[in-house]
This record gives C-alpha cells, structure tokens and sequence, in this order.
C-alpha cells in the first residue's frame, strides 16, 4: 500500500539507518555488533532499528538472549517498484515536455 511505501521511505530517508539495513543485508546481526560500527549509542542503534522495525523493514529472531535482526526484502521490493514507476512516469514526462519546446 502506498502507506507501507511511505513508511519505509520515511525509515531510509535518515543515513544511520540506511548504513544499518547495508550491514544487515550483509550479515544478520544484534544490537551490539551493529553498535560496534557507529560513532552513537547502542540506545540510539536500538531506536533507529525500532523505526525500522515498525515501517517491516527489517525484523528479528530469538538468539538465546540476543534479538539478531536482519532486513525484510519484501519492503523494499515493494518500494523499488513504486519508485521505478514513478522514474518511468518522470522520464515519459520530460520526453513530451521535450518535444513541445523542440524548434519546429
């Protein structure tokens, strides 16, 4: 829905959190780990991963004590194909709005 769309762009539009889903899409990880990388702290990895959470972006599992999170690839499909529809709706645009100020 356009809603989910809105939520995971709204998610990714903060730098951290774009880092964060690049080192989860290379390896699931915890709270910690990802904490190691970032010059903020754990509190603050945990919050932004909240908000990653809520928009399904990325999700967790039960690791004995710890929450290993990793991304949720169906978001972002989901908003690859909003966007690639809105570039092909762009670029047929501009390629009439060429054509109307092309010199007879």
């Amino acid at each position: 829905s356009d809603r989910d769309e809105a939520a995971a762009m709204s998610a990714l539009g903060e730098p951290i959190r774009r880092e964060l889903v690049e080192r989860l899409l290379d390896e699931p990880t915890s709270v910690g780990r990802l904490a190691e990388h970032f010059p903020v702290s754990r509190a603050a990895i945990s919050q932004h991963l909240k908000v990653l959470l809520d928009a399904g972006v990325v999700g967790y599992h039960k690791r004995g004590p710890l929450n290993i999170y990793s991304v949720n690839a169906e978001p972002l499909v989901r908003l690859e194909s909003y966007v690639h529809e809105l570039c092909l709706r762009a670029r047929a645009r501009s390629t009439r709005r060429s054509r109307w100020y092309e010199p007879a």
